[in-house]
């Protein structure tokens, strides 16, 4: 993300799937709509496959608790345990279109 820090961050998933990363989707036990998929591939991208293996926001997800997904998708958005801005504006943007499927 250093790279585009200096550029409009208003719209960073279509920057950040222009090489897309293919998740396991067999960690995923719910049928999802391929926004939803679009958007879990660069979270994944992101934090990397073992910790969205081992992240609440993954049972979240296949247990249908969209109410733990919102809480979960965000925290996500930490460099050094501080929440950065960009990262923040990407995973919102992230979980708006996952939740509108």
């Amino acid at each position: 993300l250093d790279s585009i820090r200096g550029t409009d961050s208003a719209n960073l998933i279509p920057y950040l799937t222009k090489n897309k990363y293919s998740m396991d989707l067999n960690l995923i036990t719910r049928e999802l709509s391929p926004g939803q998929i679009d958007a879990l591939e660069t979270l994944v991208a992101d934090i990397g496959e073992f910790n969205f293996k081992i992240s609440s926001l993954l049972r979240a997800i296949n247990s249908y608790n969209t109410e733990e997904v919102e809480k979960q998708w965000p925290r996500w958005a930490t460099i050094d345990g501080k929440i950065d801005k960009t990262k923040l504006t990407l995973r919102l943007q992230e979980l708006n279109k996952f939740m509108a499927g």
